[in-house]
């Protein structure tokens, strides 16, 4: 008996080898990814000029944000004369589009990560036109309102595109390695790129033609942008699961035989989990707290007004609301892992106390060079331009050096630079040399702004799952926006403590510059505790232990017609020392594949997978297409193709126009 049904099993199989196709045991299944060597180009990008020009545009992408703010600088005074602006308006042309950027640059990071209905480049699509599309409308600007109206807006385009691009860049170079240290030094000399491209390039349109030629220029140049990322930015499968939204997702079948297909969440359902409580909070509170510190040192009572005070508690208040909201809500915008880990609380402490230093150097230093040494703004623009020069060359160095080098020391460097800095402009004198204090002084800052950047946003990138780099970024872009308006606060109450009140010109910046120097100290003090290692570094015998597993799996496979696919067994009962065997893919007749059930009576001398829990199984019949899903304890997944017991189903039963499923499962024990 059993070698005559033996025989009909081959038989079978004999007249459908050639219809065999794969299919899915698990619909939970994902394929897995093609081997590769640590630190080798990912296989979205097809060569290295794909990959270069990816990163040209995604740093490109998130300069927009320099390119708007240094094109208001240039061109402020033309627009004030072309539109009779009043002084407080033309002062919100360049605050405007800064504070909007800042407020909302966690919430857009936040559905960067968390939006169910597009994907990160299409989000980045839709940005980068928003703002083409907003700075070009802006020529058309007849009153000074409607331009800080026009350039908050393009401000909140930027918010929207930086995070996005940054997690684009994280989700195509999700493993540390090498590569991805040099990647994002490289993608970080856009913001000095910005700042050349932004004021030189800007500032001639403006000579040849007038200010709204500058704003059709950054509209022309950004729609090139967008459309050249149509096709330079792959298409990447996105994880966008939360366990919580999982659990909200799943339903039990009442039937098996039912087909199910899962439909995607919509954008209402989006919507509805956003967390709205805790965008007003964060956007009052950024909104208030920085109006506070940029009019706070103006007018005659500095810091005494009561406009400012009450700006000052309301904005601390809500903050501090939004920072308690986050840590009790279901759905929080920043995730639970950034305020549990140490590291990435005080890599955000040094990079806003070097902000605070950074930011403000640089408006002493013009106010200086135009005040002190009457020199006109295009000089000052040409000695200041060393910084973003040197910004160019100093950023991809500490890509090169990253992963032999640990990134706590690379952060004390970086304060000691920010140290050095300041503490050469607290000797600057009226007729002090160029080159001897001021030169070094931008090349000292901008080390130690750049590889403080580049240090932390890698760490924190690499503390969060791929889900939530988009919200990381934004968070250390926030903290460092913030420094600016904080620094220039404090710094504006010390320079007009000291003005007019002393005989000494100097007196007022060196007492200015003696602050920057103490908030770049902080951040020296900080730095020592922070611990980060060598990022980037795969060590050479993990290197050698993936090769052999991906051998071993290679030899694995049963035959030419099998592939890896997620593994359906959970345990294993086996004891042998072998590596974790890769997911198994299985074969599948042209008629329906009936389940055999387990026979709990009969026992096997050979050691077998141990039965799992439930899990689902589609059967499909790739004949006349049809599918059932049965819910069974798995174990070996080959039995349910390589058994003797499995006869081929019967094709022609229909009844009331629904397929049947007709089983025939012998028992073993019939066979013995």
């Amino acid at each position: 008996m059993a070698h005559e049904n033996h025989d009909r099993w081959n038989s079978s199989t004999e007249t459908f080898r050639e219809d065999l196709d794969d299919v899915c045991l698990d619909e939970n299944t994902k394929p897995t990814p093609l081997f590769l060597p640590p630190g080798s180009r990912p296989e979205v990008l097809s060569n290295v000029v794909h990959e270069c020009l990816f990163i040209a545009i995604i740093a490109f992408a998130a300069a927009s944000s320099v390119f708007l703010q240094r094109s208001m600088i240039v061109i402020a005074a033309d627009i004030n004369v072309s539109l009779n602006m009043s002084p407080a308006e033309t002062a919100w042309i360049n605050g405007t589009s800064g504070l909007m950027t800042g407020a909302f640059l966690v919430p857009f990071g936040h559905l960067a990560d968390a939006c169910p209905v597009l994907t990160r480049k299409y989000l980045l699509i839709l940005s980068l036109t928003a703002f083409s599309l907003i700075v070009a409308f802006t020529s058309f600007s007849n009153t000074g309102i409607v331009v800080d109206i026009m350039t908050g807006l393009a401000g909140l385009a930027c918010a929207a595109t930086i995070p996005t691009a940054v997690g684009m860049l994280s989700l195509v170079y999700p493993e540390p390695s090498r590569r991805k240290n040099i990647v994002f030094s490289s993608f970080l000399m856009g913001n000095p790129l910005a700042t050349i491209v932004g004021g030189l390039g800007t500032g001639g349109v403006a000579s040849a033609f007038n200010w709204k030629a500058t704003f059709i220029f950054l509209g022309i140049l950004y729609a090139l942008i967008t459309i050249l990322s149509w096709w330079i930015i792959p298409n990447v499968s996105e994880s966008r699961s939360h366990e919580k939204i999982q659990e909200a997702q799943q339903f039990d079948l009442p039937s098996s035989f039912v087909l199910v297909s899962k439909s995607a969440p919509t954008f209402a359902l989006a919507l509805q989990r956003f967390d709205w409580t805790g965008l007003f909070f964060l956007v009052s509170g950024v909104l208030l707290f920085t109006v506070a510190l940029t009019i706070g040192p103006e007018g005659p009572q500095p810091w005494k007004t009561p406009t400012v005070i009450c700006l000052l508690i309301f904005g601390l208040l809500f903050l501090g609301t939004f920072v308690m909201w986050e840590s009790s809500t279901k759905t929080p915008m920043i995730p639970p892992a950034v305020w549990e880990n140490l590291n990435v609380i005080l890599v955000n402490l040094s990079a806003l106390t070097s902000a605070m230093a950074y930011y403000p150097t640089i408006f002493w230093i013009t106010m200086f060079l135009q005040k002190v040494q009457n020199l006109n703004p295009f000089d000052v623009a040409v000695r200041l331009l060393p910084q973003a020069l040197m910004g160019l060359c100093f950023s991809p160095l500490v890509g090169l050096i990253m992963h032999r080098i640990s990134g706590t020391i690379l952060l004390v460097a970086a304060a000691s630079c920010s140290v050095c800095s300041n503490v050469l402009l607290v000797f600057l004198r009226t007729d002090s040399n160029y080159a001897a204090l001021i030169f070094p002084s931008l090349l000292f800052s901008t080390i130690g702004m750049d590889w403080t950047m580049n240090v932390g946003s890698l760490y924190t990138l690499s503390s969060l799952p791929v889900e939530h780099h988009s919200i990381g970024a934004s968070l250390l872009q926030t903290t460092m926006r913030l420094g600016l308006p904080m620094g220039l606060s404090v710094t504006t109450a010390v320079w007009s403590s000291f003005n007019g009140k002393t005989d000494e010109v100097m007196m007022p910046y060196t007492k200015t510059f003696i602050t920057t120097a103490a908030f770049a100290s902080l951040s020296l003090i900080v730095a020592p505790f922070i611990r980060i290692g060598r990022q980037g570094c795969t060590l050479r015998s993990v290197i050698k232990r993936e090769r052999q597993v991906k051998e071993e799996l290679v030899d694995h496979r049963p035959s030419k017609r099998w592939s890896y696919i997620e593994t359906i067994s959970s345990k294993s009962t086996t004891t042998s020392t072998k590596p974790e065997l890769p997911p198994i893919r299985t074969m599948s007749f042209a008629s329906e594949i009936s389940l055999i059930q387990k026979n709990r009576n009969s026992s096997r001398d050979t050691a077998m997978s141990e039965p799992a829990t439930p899990r689902i199984v589609w059967v499909v019949c790739e004949q006349c297409t049809a599918s059932r899903r049965v819910t069974e304890p798995i174990g070996d997944p080959t039995k349910y193709f390589e058994d003797i017991c499995l006869e081929k189903p019967n094709h022609d039963m229909i009844i009331n126009g629904g397929r049947r499923f007709p089983l025939t499962v012998k028992n073993q024990n019939m066979n013995r």
